[in-house]
């Protein structure tokens, strides 16, 4: 069984892979309506961003034609190089590898969000936790009132994908 990390990386290329798919009228859409925080590595996060920052992303046709412009474009930005460099590469095969279908896209961001909150919601229950069991009473109500509306907020992202977060939870 893989990780949880493992397992939203790759429905991650799945999602970019599906956005691949769409048609060009709807790619954008698709793309937001996750945040790069949805992805759970960073080279997946710099290949979601590229393919925003792509000047042809909403009538460029075809899959294959649109790969390239990610290509083009990761080169162009510099991302194919640095600290990531060789990780974004192996997200690109990953998306280009993959052959999920443009109806997958919005069932697999509404996955990658759900993904996220449980992500955050488990480190938050991790933390207090470990908080509950040492801290004095007020520092757990502080962390209570701090951890509360954020994770609210990423629930209700879920099904809301619109309702774009004011932080990075």
């Amino acid at each position: 069984m893989s990780s949880p990390s493992q397992k939203t990386s790759y429905r991650g290329a799945q999602f970019l892979s599906a956005v691949l798919d769409l048609v060009p009228a709807l790619r954008r859409h698709a793309l937001e309506s996750v945040e790069a925080e949805d992805f759970t590595t960073e080279p997946f996060r710099i290949v979601y961003k590229t393919l925003l920052e792509i000047p042809g992303l909403d009538t460029i046709d075809g899959r294959e034609a649109l790969g390239l412009a990610l290509r083009d474009q990761s080169v162009a930005n510099g991302s194919l190089n640095g600290e990531f460099g060789r990780g974004v590469q192996l997200a690109i095969l990953d998306i280009d590898t993959d052959r999920s279908t443009g109806d997958m896209a919005f069932p697999l961001a509404k996955s990658l969000r759900e993904d996220r909150f449980r992500a955050e919601t488990c480190a938050i229950f991790s933390r207090l936790a470990k908080e509950t069991k040492t801290a004095p009473l007020e520092t757990i109500q502080a962390s209570l009132q701090e951890i509360y509306q954020p994770e609210i907020d990423l629930f209700v992202r879920i099904e809301h994908p619109h309702r774009r977060l004011k932080e990075v939870a």
